[in-house]
């Protein structure tokens, strides 16, 4: 690979990079905004998995642009020709798409690797608040509800909530006896 290829590769990279900055610092969407004036919004966890999703998007936001700034050292500093190798038998448009084509390649998959990552740890978080301070679901059947969602536990046309709550306590290990449960601090 020569110095050129090295150099627009890491300018590809920094683009990825930037996008994800970008991401992590976007605003919340208008409609939640609305949702939330109005008081009409369901999903009472949406902010914090939100924020697990942007810290995400930063994290490889930071990692892409660190990585580009490396290739980029890389290729000031390497005893390479001047010549372009890998993209030489391009012309200068079919390289801009190549590289294009994979920058978007790249920020694709990285952005649905990060999405199954960050929904893995913000059900692992959830579990791992709810065992160690035994919340009393029942007194929120919405957010318990969502919880189960979360956790992948079905809802049922037979159920009562305190069969769901069972179902959700089972899940979570939790004692299903109500007065072993303790209210939050």
């Amino acid at each position: 690979m020569g110095r050129s290829d090295l150099e627009f590769l890491s300018l590809a990279i920094g683009i990825v990079g930037t996008f994800f900055l970008c991401a992590a610092v976007q605003v919340k969407r208008p409609k939640h905004i609305l949702e939330e004036a109005f008081g009409i919004s369901r999903e009472q966890l949406r902010e914090v998995h939100s924020a697990v999703q942007k810290r995400t998007w930063l994290l490889i936001g930071f990692a892409c642009n660190v990585v580009a700034l490396l290739v980029l050292m890389v290729s000031r500093s390497a005893e390479l020709s001047d010549g372009s190798v890998l993209l030489s038998s391009f012309s200068p448009m079919e390289s801009a798409l190549t590289v294009l084509a994979l920058g978007v390649v790249l920020a694709l998959s990285l952005l649905q690797g990060s999405r199954i990552w960050a929904r893995r740890y913000f059900r692992d978080m959830v579990i791992e608040v709810l065992t160690e301070n035994r919340l009393p679901l029942e007194s929120n059947v919405p957010l318990a509800r969502e919880i189960g969602s979360l956790l992948g536990v079905p809802t049922d046309d037979n159920d009562t909530v305190p069969s769901y709550m069972r179902r959700l306590r089972q899940r979570l290990n939790l004692p299903q006896n109500s007065d072993a449960v303790r209210s939050p601090r």
